[in-house]
């Protein structure tokens, strides 16, 4: 889960503790904040550099999430499946992080009701480098440990999904009759850019 050991479990809903899911629905923005926050340490005093980028110094509260364009990925019919993938790097490869570029995915067009329009597969926990490490280049066979992990949520039209950009994942085959349309939004730290998909070349 995006928030796991964060107070939120959106695999379970109706947990004690955990808030509800509708209204966390309705704050895709709060959960990317939750989700990329740190624990405050007595170190971060000592982050001087917090004054800087109208940061507000070491005791002001961690800026919010930039919220990216939206844009939008449309699935032709008899579309294959894409390759599996990570839509961001990590930004440190020592040890994982918490994150920072998140996902919005919405679902619509026609097809989004039809089973076999096939939607997006992701593959929890692979944002974690020794996870991701091990399902990847161990001994074995890859598309064997991955097959075992995918999860592939049912989505309705108008239905969202929200992700780390870390996590694989890969477009499934379209094999309806229809266009399979896919609404999205990123939310980022402040100080992340991504030139790939987002600069301001004309391609």
């Amino acid at each position: 889960a995006v928030l796991e050991r964060r107070g939120v479990d959106l695999a379970a809903p109706g947990a004690a503790g955990v808030e509800a899911y509708r209204e966390l629905a309705l704050r895709e923005d709060e959960i990317c904040r939750r989700a990329a926050a740190t624990a405050a340490t007595p170190k971060r005093r000592g982050n001087y550099g917090l004054w800087n980028f109208d940061l507000g110094g070491p005791d002001a509260p961690k800026k919010a999430l930039d919220v990216g364009e939206v844009g939008a990925v449309v699935s032709l019919p008899g579309c294959a499946e894409q390759a599996l993938h990570a839509d961001a790097p990590h930004v440190f490869d020592d040890a994982t992080r918490p994150g920072h570029y998140f996902n919005l995915f919405v679902m619509g067009g026609a097809a989004a009701d039809a089973p076999e329009c096939g939607q997006t597969a992701f593959v929890p926990g692979s944002h974690d480098l020794d996870a991701c490490a091990v399902l990847i280049f161990e001994d074995g066979g890859v598309s064997e440990r991955v097959s075992r992990s995918l999860v592939r949520p049912r989505l309705r039209s108008g239905d969202a999904v929200l992700f780390d950009a870390r996590v694989l994942h890969f477009g499934l085959p379209n094999r309806s009759a229809e266009r399979r349309a896919l609404v999205y939004c990123n939310h980022t730290e402040w100080w992340f850019r991504d030139p790939k998909n987002w600069d301001d070349r004309v391609s």
